[in-house]
Parts: C-alpha cells; structure tokens; sequence
C-alpha cells in the first residue's frame, strides 16, 4: 500500500500545483478534507500566482504505512491577485515546504505542510529581510549570532 499512497501522492502534487487542476485534484481527498480549508488555500495560490508549480526535492518521498512525505519548493509569478494582504508585485517567487498525507482507503485525508512562510513574506515585501549576523566569538570555535529584534506584527 504504501508504493500507491506514494504515487497517489506524487500525482495529486503534479495535477493541484504542477497544473492547478482543482477538480480533477479533489478527486485525491476524501471528502472530509474536500471540505477544509485545504482547497481555500490552494484557490488563494491559484488566484495570486501565475506560472505556479513546484519541484520535488531530495529526500523525497518517504512513505510509511499511511504516511508519505514530500518536500517541495513551490514557484510562480505574484502577478494576478493580493496574497497575504499584499498588491500583485509581479516579483517571481520561491518558497519550500515539506507536506504530510496521511492516507486511507487510497484518498488523503489528512495534510499538513510546514513552510518557509518568512521566506515568501520577505520576497512579497510584508516584512523587512531579517537575516541573521554570525561572529565567531574571539579565541573559541563557538559561533555568536546576533538576530535583529522583530518589532511589528504579523498579519495574514
């Protein structure tokens, strides 16, 4: 089961961000998850970005049981709509996530994604660039970082 759950997977990421196919994508979820805030989401995606898509990065998939895991770096053009309560800049951006589907019956049923959501916030402009600043301290093999303070909020 879980060499299908991986290519179930695998072809639910190509046909809901490789061709924003949301239809034929919902076909994947049960529908439960059908119904959550998960196809809200990807409309958001679909409506602020053209040339959407997205790269499968190493390692990757790993599967066990009912699980499988992808990391992926998501790509496109903010060009069509406001995302995150900010105008279409026209900026190309990239951003990765790792997602987890957990699989029954062959349909996922439950997802989760951690993303590099600062990352995309600094390239749409929401927020300042906050790099950190690495010193290493004098005489020791100890590195010192030095993060800026944050000192606004944010919103979503």
């Amino acid at each position: 089961m879980v060499a299908s759950n991986t290519e179930t997977a695998l072809e639910y990421a190509e046909v809901m961000w490789g061709q924003q196919d949301l239809e034929r994508g919902l076909a994947y979820l049960t529908p439960e998850l059908a119904a959550s805030e998960t196809v809200a989401h990807a409309t958001e995606l679909f409506d602020a970005f053209s040339n959407l898509g997205f790269d499968i990065l190493e390692p990757g998939p790993i599967a066990e049981g009912d699980l499988v895991v992808l990391r992926v770096a998501v790509h496109g053009t903010h060009d069509k709509a406001d995302f995150a309560g900010m105008p279409p800049s026209g900026k190309q951006m990239r951003w990765e996530s790792i997602r987890i589907f957990r699989f029954e019956h062959g349909k996922i049923a439950e997802t989760w994604a951690m993303q590099d959501r600062l990352g995309l916030m600094e390239q749409l402009g929401a927020v300042e660039s906050r790099s950190a600043d690495v010193t290493w301290a004098a005489g020791g093999n100890k590195p010192s970082l030095a993060l800026p303070r944050f000192d606004g909020q944010l919103e979503y």
